[in-house]
């Protein structure tokens, strides 16, 4: 048995199961998915057909990583898909270089030990219609490549919107050496108190204006905008 290939690139994932990495792959799941995404140039998309009522959980052995362009599409199974790390010491799904531009939507995504989601100098992707909840590090880790404010822009341009990220126990969204990402109508709340870390490098993000979770945004706003005022470049900042 082999995964299903709905049409040129796109994969179905049509059950729950997970292996560890290196061990014999298990056909229609999400990491077999994954796998045949990255090993094929992109773009290609991940569509979900689980038999049986949701919401569908995945346990996650290990991590996601994501190495090539790939829309991983939630929507696509009305009854739900949840991954779930089982408070697994990793990260529930990264983004590297080679992904950049990618789009995860419509997923909740939900106890792992370390971030959500983390873009790992990964730019230009779409994050939306994401539930965060209750991760060890932060919903969403942006860290771009602060070593130049050209790098920092390469980076960057990731768009992060409609997202509910709350109760994990790093921040919400955190960006670090990473530039004009677009952050806006998430509902941010129950994560660590706001913070933002002006730094030398780097252009600021977009205000998220319309972020919810009032009292967390009204100051990361006034800092955020008091920094702008005097000219400072913010790379690293937090709520």
């Amino acid at each position: 048995m082999s995964l299903t290939v709905a049409s040129d690139g796109k994969f179905e994932v049509t059950n729950t199961d997970d292996y560890a990495p290196g061990s014999s792959s298990v056909p229609g799941s999400l990491r077999a998915a994954i796998e045949r995404a990255n090993s094929e140039s992109g773009p290609n998309t991940i569509v979900f057909e689980i038999p049986g009522a949701g919401p569908h959980v995945i346990g996650l052995l290990s991590g996601y990583t994501l190495g090539d362009v790939t829309v991983v599409d939630g929507t696509t199974d009305a009854d739900g898909i949840v991954l779930d790390g089982g408070g697994g010491d990793f990260a529930c799904l990264t983004l590297l270089p080679g992904a950049a531009g990618s789009t995860i939507n419509g997923l909740t995504i939900r106890n792992c030990g370390q971030d959500g989601i983390l873009l790992q100098q990964s730019g230009g992707n779409t994050i939306t219609g994401n539930t965060i909840t209750n991760n060890g590090g932060s919903g969403i880790n942006i860290v771009g490549d602060g070593s130049s404010e050209q790098n920092a822009i390469a980076t960057g341009g990731n768009t992060i919107t409609g997202n509910t990220i709350t109760k994990n126990g790093g921040a919400g969204i955190i960006i670090t050496g990473s530039a004009n990402n677009l952050i806006a109508n998430n509902n941010i709340t129950g994560n660590p108190a706001a913070r933002l870390t002006s730094v030398a490098m780097g252009r600021p993000q977009t205000t998220p204006a319309t972020t919810t979770s009032a009292p967390t945004l009204s100051r990361t706003t006034r800092r955020f905008s008091a920094l702008r005022r005097r000219g400072t470049r913010c790379a690293s900042w937090a709520l």
